[in-house]
């Protein structure tokens, strides 16, 4: 679309570019055929005061003719000038109206392509209001679903596989790939319990760097939100076990609900 529009506005230039030179051009021919079309004048009335003054005396009739005809030719050469200035004149007017007929075209253009795009904008806003109602509806019914289910919490995470695994009693809520320590780090195996969560940390030993909905295990180590998405299933942390932003809120609403004593998490190998 930009490739189209980009295309069209070069097109639009190079006609307005065109069309100003070729005026620039006219107008300049139109004035030097005014200064010809003057001098012309000028010359005929010269011819015609030396005629009158010819045609007075006796046995002159050939100087008198040859007046007459020099004015004669000044008068066809002066017509054929002021011919020549009014299509000048008339092609300058019909490339006016064709720069304003073009100006017109553009901007009605312009205004077409701006409702359609006001059109399409109001329509993918709709979809993904539609999308998200229904995502929030799919959500809700999900956390009754859940609700009704009843057992603990197990929270197990494979550090090989960079998985996690959610299960609530005996059923699996949710698989979500995961990010752990990279060579270097340590993310620490065993059994854990919650003992605090954190709808926004940043961390102190780590330049202020946020994580959102954090479920702190052990010290400092936690199960947190993340923007690096892309690194999700290989190992990227200092420790923690990093997901998606909507998924860590998913896990961190599911503890709060259930409490800490009703929830495990576990880290193996």
């Amino acid at each position: 679309m930009k490739k189209i529009l980009l295309q069209s506005f070069y097109s639009i230039l190079l006609f307005f570019l065109l069309s100003s030179i070729s005026l620039h051009a006219n107008q300049y021919e139109m004035d030097r055929l005014s200064q010809e079309i003057l001098i012309t004048k000028e010359q005929r009335k010269m011819l015609l005061h030396r005629y009158k003054l010819e045609k007075e005396k006796y046995f002159n009739n050939r100087t008198v003719n040859s007046y007459i005809k020099a004015m004669n030719q000044l008068r066809d050469k002066e017509v054929a000038l002021i011919r020549k200035k009014n299509f000048l004149a008339t092609r300058k007017n019909r490339l006016i109206q064709l720069q304003r007929e073009e100006k017109i075209a553009q901007e009605e253009k312009y205004k077409a392509e701006r409702f359609l795009k006001r059109q399409a904008k109001q329509r993918e806003a709709k979809v993904k209001l539609l999308e998200r109602k229904k995502r929030e509806k799919a959500e809700a019914l999900n956390r009754k679903k859940i609700k009704n289910i009843h057992g603990n919490i197990l929270v197990k995470i494979d550090l090989s596989e960079q998985k996690m695994n959610v299960y609530k009693g005996k059923h699996l809520l949710y698989t979500w790939r995961v990010s752990t320590a990279r060579k270097g780090y340590v993310t620490p195996r065993g059994n854990y319990k919650p003992y605090h969560l954190a709808k926004m940390h940043y961390s102190r030993k780590y330049d202020n760097s946020p994580m959102p909905y954090s479920i702190f295990f052990k010290g400092g180590y936690a199960i947190h939100g993340t923007k690096s998405v892309k690194r999700l299933g290989q190992r990227a942390s200092h420790g923690c076990v990093r997901l998606r932003t909507n998924n860590a809120k998913k896990l961190y609403n599911l503890i709060r609900n259930n409490g800490y004593k009703k929830t495990s998490i576990k880290i193996k190998s």
